[in-house]
């Protein structure tokens, strides 16, 4: 499993978050990868992390769009840790506000390098305080693509 294509897919999964509007609307997106680092050991060796930024485009069900960059941290994990092989974070931006995303990504199986990835969005700013969300994507290569969901805001 390269850790290239799982930091994709987390970076996938921060554009999403970027995506808001006023009302719960569910969103697809894509996301582009960059300034890729890996630390610690080579994929599949022992212990890694990496970092990288993000460049994504959602689009809302109502057809509106929102562009936002992040940037994201992973960490790999256990070899006996058979629900994700890799943790990340990724924090995100856009003209919308600010957001975090939690998530954890496996391998496809098919030694391609792509990613299945599930995560928590979680607003910090703007449209997207006090809310949550979800989403899910597959990383290939340095390309995320997926969808999501924020939710609305609960009752005060």
């Amino acid at each position: 499993m390269k850790i290239q294509a799982l930091h994709i897919a987390m970076i996938s999964i921060a554009t999403i978050g970027i995506t808001a509007c006023a009302t719960a609307q569910g969103f697809t997106f894509t996301s582009t990868n960059n300034d890729q680092t890996q630390i610690g050991m080579a994929p599949g060796e022992g212990p890694s992390a990496g970092t990288w930024t993000s460049a994504s485009t959602a689009r809302f069900a109502d057809g509106s769009t929102i562009t936002s960059t992040s940037n994201c941290v992973s960490m790999s994990q256990p070899p006996n840790n058979t629900l994700f092989a890799m943790h990340s974070f990724c924090d995100g931006t856009s003209e919308a506000g600010d957001w975090t995303l939690v998530m954890g990504c496996s391998p496809m199986g098919d030694d391609s390098g792509r990613l299945a990835c599930v995560g928590t969005l979680i607003g910090k700013t703007g449209d997207f305080e006090g809310r949550q969300g979800g989403i899910s994507f597959m990383g290939d290569g340095d390309t995320s693509t997926g969808s999501g969901q924020w939710y609305a805001k609960a009752p005060a």
